[in-house]
């Protein structure tokens, strides 16, 4: 077991050597046409980027970069000698949007917000990586949701990575699941919140989370 002494100077590595930073998109259009004057993607960066090293990490649904910063993982994976060692990877972990400090609907526009889906969660990753002046990427891994978007970035974008990783996740050749499976869990959730139906109080804006639970025990 790691000394305690150990795993606080261990995080204290991670925070300090970890980078914060907002990429905004100006004028993004949505796959159904909306539009918004400016998305921001916010991310962080550990490491120092090279042509072959970089590691873009995804997180799942209600998550963000920020939970993978903890011992449990960065303190397995980031630490020297580890797996994904960052004095030898470049690490990009976003917020996508919807998530995080990413653009998302309690910003403000509640109800308003552009319906985004996992090609403008993917295209929006995309952007960062762009923004970072990445053209290639060593290994993309994301978990739950952000594995459902790694199988994504090999379909969309199969000679930009090396590998892909895709954790607690099965390929879906009918994307159109999602969309069904995202409709139904919003009429579950005004109907368990009859307010959400004509409101724009911040707590209706979240999705159920049971409804990705649902789709793994389906299967």
């Amino acid at each position: 077991m790691r000394h305690p002494v150990h795993r606080f100077l261990l995080l204290v590595l991670l925070a300090t050597s970890a980078r914060a930073g907002d990429c905004v998109v100006r004028n993004y259009r949505f796959h159904d046409g909306e539009t918004m004057a400016e998305v921001r993607i916010h991310y962080v960066t550990i490491g120092i980027a090279r042509k072959d090293n970089v590691v873009l990490i995804l997180h799942g649904t209600g998550g963000s970069s920020k939970q993978f910063l903890n011992d449990h993982f960065a303190g397995l994976l980031f630490k020297p000698g580890g797996l994904l060692d960052s004095s030898k990877y470049f690490i990009v972990i976003p917020d996508s949007i919807g998530h995080g400090e990413s653009s998302k609907p309690s910003d403000g526009l509640g109800r308003k917000f552009p319906h985004y889906d996992y090609t403008d969660m993917t295209d929006l990753q995309h952007r960062l990586l762009e923004s970072l002046g990445v053209d290639h990427v060593f290994l993309v891994m994301g978990t739950s949701m952000g594995a459902m978007h790694t199988w994504m970035w090999g379909e969309r974008w199969p000679d930009m990575m090396d590998a892909l990783v895709p954790l607690a996740s099965a390929p879906d050749a009918d994307r159109r699941t999602e969309s069904r499976l995202a409709k139904d869990g919003d009429r579950r959730s005004s109907a368990r919140r009859p307010h959400c139906r004509t409101s724009n109080h911040a707590d209706c804006h979240q999705r159920p989370v049971a409804v990705a639970e649902e789709r793994a025990d389906a299967r």
